[in-house]
């Protein structure tokens, strides 16, 4: 038999409940929860998920909506969201039981925590801040040997996983001192300053369309790929909705983008998660098919990656698009927004937006469309996801 003591199990914490509604609009009306005939008729589809307080998920897709009128939607289904969540809240209530009082365990990590911020600080070492993210990773690597090896020392056992913890933990504190207080990025820049951008069409000339996107050291490669119409993929809508696909936006993530070596199969959650964002910020401004009877793909293959690799497919995938000839009605460019926040109790003292691996931060990718003659702007994908339990 296998002994016990080689299991362990981890015991998580109920933080409470959380509710869910799905907004539409038809004719400047917003519907709570709308049917398959009106989501038809919608030009906005958005998923929100909070507390009676907070946000804690946005994801959807809008026909080109103003800025204004994306708010005024968010604001309406938060006061949705609200009922359902106080009565899943009184019934979790009364099933409650009190938190238990931190463990000799906890207070032993705090302790070693402190005990290692004291030896080796790395705020104070320049490996943390540099322009090449390889090499701050190697940086990294190398300060957190050097604070580990005469710590753990006496636990020669524990010192792979749990001293990697704690200087992750110190990380994160360094690199939010380095935002909050003297706002800049860990490669130089402030917090307002975007990466440098790069573009190219044409590069696969036997292909339809082709196009590269680069943003500092993210780089992807779309190619578009036109069909009859007839060759629309087919869906199985036995509940209602769409029976067809017209457009598709295939999203690859290979990983010597990063660097590394591993299996390479089907797609996995990330990728069909960031493959259906840039695929609904572009769908509003696909032709329809009485103006241009094509079945549509656009295949976006991740070369490099540092972050916000599906706005970078938003990006190049329109691109090629314009560069297979099909007639968008307007271009689409996306970006993604983070947020470092500093906490005082329970309540967000602090906070700057930004983007980056330590922020224990909210980030969160729009996409817009934008038509420099007329200077106007309009919203057509968006996603929030949370690294923290809430923001306001």
């Amino acid at each position: 038999m296998v002994p016990a003591r080689r299991f362990a199990f981890r015991t998580f914490r109920f933080a409470g409940p959380v509710a869910a509604v799905r907004v539409g609009r038809v004719d400047g009306k917003f519907i709570v929860n709308p049917v398959h005939s009106q989501r038809t008729a919608s030009d906005l589809d958005l998923v929100y998920v909070g507390t009676e307080d907070q946000v804690i998920m946005i994801e959807g897709e809008a026909k080109e909506i103003s800025e204004a009128d994306f708010v005024a939607a968010l604001a309406f289904a938060h006061e949705e969201v609200a009922p359902p969540h106080r009565r899943a809240e009184g019934i979790d209530g009364r099933r409650r039981k009190a938190k238990a009082p931190g463990s000799t365990l906890r207070r032993s990590r705090r302790a070693s925590r402190d005990c290692l911020s004291r030896g080796r600080r790395p705020h104070r070492s320049g490996a943390l801040h540099s322009q090449q993210s390889r090499s701050r990773k190697s940086g990294r690597g190398a300060q957190e040997k050097k604070s580990a090896r005469p710590f753990w020392r006496p636990i020669r056992k524990r010192r792979s996983s749990r001293s990697a913890r704690l200087f992750d933990y110190l990380q994160k504190k360094a690199f939010r001192i380095s935002i909050l207080d003297k706002k800049i990025r860990c490669d130089g820049r402030s917090y307002e300053q975007i990466r440098p951008l790069s573009a190219e069409t044409g590069l696969l000339p036997r292909s339809h369309g082709s196009a590269l996107f680069q943003r500092g050291e993210t780089q992807a490669i779309c190619l578009a790929t036109l069909a009859p119409a007839d060759e629309a993929q087919e869906l199985d809508g036995y509940t209602g909705g769409e029976t067809s696909k017209r457009f598709i936006l295939h999203y690859n993530f290979p990983p010597f983008s990063v660097g590394e070596t591993g299996r390479t199969g089907g797609p996995g959650r990330r990728e069909i998660g960031h493959g259906a964002l840039a695929e609904r910020s572009i769908a509003p401004v696909i032709p329809d098919v009485s103006e241009f009877p094509y079945a549509i793909r656009v295949s976006s293959e991740i070369m490099e990656s540092n972050g916000s690799t599906s706005m970078a497919s938003v990006c190049a995938g329109v691109l090629a698009l314009m560069d297979a000839g099909v007639p968008i009605s307007k271009p689409v460019a996306g970006i993604s927004c983070g947020l470092v926040t500093e906490f005082s109790g329970d309540v967000i003292s602090r906070y700057t937006p930004a983007n980056g691996h330590h922020w224990q931060r909210g980030s969160t990718s729009a996409t817009w469309t934008s038509s420099c003659a007329a200077r106007e702007s309009g919203i057509t994908g968006f996603q929030l996801d949370l690294k923290l339990a809430g923001i306001p």
